[in-house]
């Protein structure tokens, strides 16, 4: 699922359950009440570099200062080019829109055909969605085996979007495309586009993440997808936030394994699992 996309209620209902959220440092929400919370979901994939300070967030801070922030042709469309490039080496076209939802509607015009996110195939998941033919349309993760050369096995045209490491709601999304048929970028303002550069160079040096091996999960890289995902969903979520754990709130979305937690949370979270499983046995759902 891209984040984002279209509002998810269903995911705003369990997010509220973490209550205010006073700042974030690394991987680490704090609240008000003086809990202290790991994120592993970390908006989708967005912050798979961590919240809070960083160079993501003083690239965002200059160009906002500098200006313009409004949209205007800036030189940071053809700086986010090759970021993507260094990331991605031999991606042809690489188109970027003022956020997702713009996206899939610029994918849907050169396709001539419509693209719902249902149709957009996430590739932690080994099937492709209904209604489209295999991977023409997909997600590109960070830290996958097929991260340096997503292109296997993809039709004659196809789009990939690649989720990058960025701040903000509903930022731009990059699209890669496969010929030059593709329409025109959008005119989007620098400070956007700086954040996402920066976010870009900052993940290219970031070769590999732990895999991690959980009860109720299946492990495909740094992201964790539940073996379940049903109406037991939400009890399972609630049961890793009782533990001073954030997971996605999406069940069609993964979550991911921090860069970095304690011994001490490692093994919490691991006891909050085996809890998860246990009581979704005892429901025999």
């Amino acid at each position: 699922m891209i984040p984002d996309i279209s509002h998810d209620y269903a995911r705003d209902d369990l997010l509220r359950r973490i209550g205010p959220v006073r700042r974030a440092r690394g991987y680490r929400l704090y609240t008000p009440d003086g809990r202290r919370i790991l994120d592993l979901y970390q908006d989708g994939g967005r912050a798979i570099l961590g919240h809070g300070g960083g160079r993501i967030v003083t690239a965002f801070k200059s160009g906002l200062e500098r200006g313009p922030n409004s949209p205007l042709p800036s030189v940071y469309t053809g700086r986010l080019r090759a970021a993507v490039g260094s990331l991605i080496p031999e991606c042809r076209v690489i188109r970027v829109f003022s956020n997702s939802e713009r996206a899939l509607s610029a994918i849907s015009q050169w396709l001539n055909r419509r693209v719902s996110p249902a149709d957009v195939h996430d590739p932690v998941w080994s099937v492709d969605g209904p209604g489209h033919p295999p991977g023409a349309v997909r997600l590109w993760r960070p830290f996958l085996p097929t991260a340096r050369s997503p292109f296997a096995g993809l039709p004659e045209r196809w789009a990939i979007l690649p989720i990058l490491p960025t701040v903000g709601d509903s930022p731009p999304q990059v699209v890669l495309f496969s010929d030059s048929e593709a329409p025109e970028s959008d005119i989007i303002a620098r400070f956007r586009l700086a954040a996402l550069v920066r976010g870009v160079y900052d993940l290219v040096p970031n070769t590999g993440r732990p895999e991690l091996m959980l009860p109720g999960f299946t492990s495909v890289g740094p992201y964790l997808l539940p073996l379940r995902a049903d109406r037991s969903y939400p009890d399972r979520f609630e049961v890793f936030l009782n533990h001073g754990f954030l997971t996605s709130p999406v069940e069609t979305a993964p979550s991911i394994v921090p860069a970095e937690m304690s011994a001490g949370e490692l093994k919490q979270l691991r006891r909050a699992a085996a809890i998860a499983v246990q009581s979704e046995a005892g429901d025999g759902n």
